[in-house]
């Protein structure tokens, strides 16, 4: 049970205020500390609850029978009795599930995004221009990916403008942010307390991306101007993908404030190094509640081979 409340913990720390610890890093800290905790947390809470589930239904007689277990050489101290065992494996179950068609359904994703780069032609480094009145601009991933604007967005950015624009969806691909994205998802279907973390995600991509390009163009206010023009001649709803990232997404006006001052990430270490720590502890308890649980069940296997 203390592995369990250290997972949930870890989750709701990550779940809770996800874009205020965030916000204390860099943006590439950010993603890179984001999404390995809450894979971590994802697969701590999953392995304790299926733990939680094993222990106690191991004490029905069924059950004890399927796995050549003795009951009676169980620890008897259970904090559920064994019929509470069952809506907790349904969950594990159910969870797991929804992951896994998840990613599939990513994946697919990312097969045809594949599929449609490669349809553009050969990749001479040059971003894809196609003729469209709707201004839009993004990255398409892929093995390498391709950068896509419009006609009407190239004519509603100055030359400057366009430069650090490219700059920003040329850092998606180079940073492989639908991967990192991605994860994050897997992570939150996974772990339903984590429901916030994809979002922030997003948004700490486009702000890595964001500070690329203004080290790309060195001019912060030339990128800030870029990304809030764009996110002004873009018409119409955008649903966000993982396979395509617009330099319209996520929270556009906050982008633009950061990117209008001075950069401040003086708590980005300390912060990181904080929630890398926690999960490191957690993945350390979830290894040895597992080296503490076999021993528990062979012992309980032995029992039962010694009375036959």
């Amino acid at each position: 049970m203390i592995l369990v409340g250290a997972a949930l913990a870890l989750s709701l720390a990550l779940g809770w205020a996800p874009r205020r610890l965030a916000t204390a890093m860099h943006p590439a800290t950010a993603v890179r500390t984001l999404v390995p905790a809450g894979l971590a947390a994802a697969l701590t809470t999953g392995f304790a609850l299926s733990d939680v589930a094993l222990t106690a239904l191991a004490h029905d007689g069924e059950v004890a029978e399927l796995g050549h277990w003795a009951p009676a050489a169980l620890p008897s101290a259970t904090a559920l009795p064994w019929q509470a065992g069952l809506p907790v494996a349904f969950a594990v179950l159910a969870l797991l599930t929804a992951a896994a068609v998840h990613t599939l359904r990513a994946g697919h994703q990312l097969w045809l995004a594949d599929t449609w780069c490669r349809r553009l032609g050969p990749d001479d480094g040059q971003p894809v221009v196609l003729a469209d009145i709707e201004p839009r601009a993004f990255a398409v991933a892929g093995l390498r990916g391709r950068v896509v604007v419009t006609t009407a967005m190239v004519a509603a950015l100055s030359t400057a403008e366009r430069a650090a624009l490219l700059a920003h969806e040329r850092a998606h691909l180079r940073h492989r942010h639908h991967l990192w994205i991605q994860l994050a998802e897997v992570s939150a279907v996974a772990n339903p307390a984590l429901r916030r973390v994809p979002g922030v995600v997003r948004l700490m991509a486009e702000r890595w991306a964001d500070e690329d390009a203004a080290l790309s163009t060195g001019d912060r206010r030339t990128t800030a101007e870029a990304i809030g023009h764009a996110a002004l001649a873009r018409t119409g709803p955008r649903r966000p993908t993982s396979a395509a990232l617009a330099a319209t997404g996520g929270d556009v006006p906050h982008r633009v404030q950061a990117l209008l001052r001075a950069p401040r990430h003086r708590w980005s270490a300390p912060a990181a190094a904080a929630v890398a720590l926690v999960t490191v502890s957690v993945l350390g308890l979830a290894c040895a509640t597992a080296r503490s649980t076999e021993p528990v069940l062979e012992t309980a296997r032995s029992a039962l081979a010694s009375t036959r």
